[in-house]
């Protein structure tokens, strides 16, 4: 594996230890959220219920969470699941058990030149 992808690899880890430790801080209570359009405006921006919405799949109320914003709620949060999933499997693959692989979130952003052959 060359440094780039290594280096890559490593980015990813550090911005999912620190979404991981940003979720903890919002479930305790210690980040508040609002929305900044509705609260200085006074108008419902287009993505009113989004803040709202993801804090309430970090507790684990999807039924809020959909009143909030379905189509969010519904769509594109499986999909960022299976993303993440999908990395952090790679990344283990690749750093514990020093096999070839890819991820989508590679693909997207381009962290690897060569992806037309997955291993």
């Amino acid at each position: 594996m060359n440094s780039k992808n290594e280096k890559f690899g490593i980015v990813r880890a550090i911005i999912y230890i620190i979404s991981i430790v940003l979720i903890l801080l919002v479930v305790i209570g210690k980040i508040k959220t609002s929305c900044y359009f509705k609260d200085n405006f006074g108008i419902i921006c287009p993505a009113c219920g989004l803040t709202r919405a993801t804090i309430s799949i970090i507790h684990l109320n999807f039924y809020e969470a959909m009143q909030y914003n379905l189509f969010y709620t519904v769509v594109l949060i499986p999909l960022v699941l299976l993303l993440v999933i999908n990395d952090v499997y790679i990344l283990i693959k690749r750093f514990i058990f020093k096999k070839k692989g890819i991820s989508f979130v590679e693909i997207i952003f381009g962290g690897k030149s060569n992806w037309i052959i997955l291993r």
